[in-house]
């Protein structure tokens, strides 16, 4: 229930940021923002994330306290820097350094999970319309959890995990910047599992739905000068 109560929240206030950006532009239409923004060779940004992650997994020797288990299901909420390359028309590879807090996980006394994040993506512009332009982008996470204790967790988490991220979004061009919004879904490649440990659960898998909120600025600070 606290889970689907807060993705409720969360898509309902990802529409109506969506909304007011749309609608700021309509009533104050001056004209193209950052015209030719978009044939800069080089996007550096900011970008921050809200993370609502949903685990499976087996039970292998039941019955098992959950307790016992240290069950985190709260959001998580992460932080990364943007560096985007212009490879072609409508076309970029975009690298998002980053960390993420808190984020749901299994077996730790201590709640959530810290992990440093190193994604690269490729970001599929659409036609842009006015002062807003759709994209999709996808592309590998890379993942390092930084607990000490991993190893002596409940579930016995590998401490390095590969993922697909992938998702849509809008891009919305402002007088000086871009403000990005946007939603994507991270998909394990592999278990999060180690198979040398042993544990009463088998086939542990973290699947998350992320919401991104960014702002860039095309070519370092140079538009800030315009």
């Amino acid at each position: 229930m606290l889970k689907n109560n807060v993705l409720r929240h969360l898509i309902i206030g990802f529409l109506a940021i969506a909304s007011f950006s749309v609608q700021a532009q309509k009533r104050h239409p001056s004209g193209l923002n950052l015209r030719g923004a978009d044939a800069e060779p080089w996007s550096f940004g900011i970008l921050f994330n809200l993370s609502n992650y949903g685990t499976s997994y087996t039970i292998e020797n039941p019955p098992i306290d959950k307790q016992e288990l240290n069950i985190h299901s709260e959001p998580g909420a992460g932080i990364r820097l943007v560096a985007e390359r212009r490879l072609a028309h409508r076309l970029d590879l975009r690298v998002e350094p980053g960390i993420l807090l808190d984020r749901a996980g299994i077996g730790n006394p201590d709640g959530g999970i810290t992990e440093i994040q190193l994604p690269l993506l490729v970001k599929f512009q659409g036609q842009r319309h006015a002062n807003f332009n759709p994209f999709l982008i996808a592309g590998y996470l890379g993942s390092l959890k930084t607990s000490q204790e991993l190893e002596n967790w409940a579930v016995p988490y590998k401490r390095v995990m590969h993922s697909v991220e992938a998702g849509a979004g809008i891009d919305f061009y402002l007088k000086k910047s871009k403000l990005g919004l946007g939603v994507r879904m991270n998909t394990p490649l592999i278990s999060d599992q180690r198979k040398d440990v042993p544990s009463a659960l088998s086939n542990l898998k973290s699947k998350a739905l992320v919401f991104f909120i960014s702002f860039e600025t095309k070519d370092g600070w140079k538009l800030y000068a315009r």
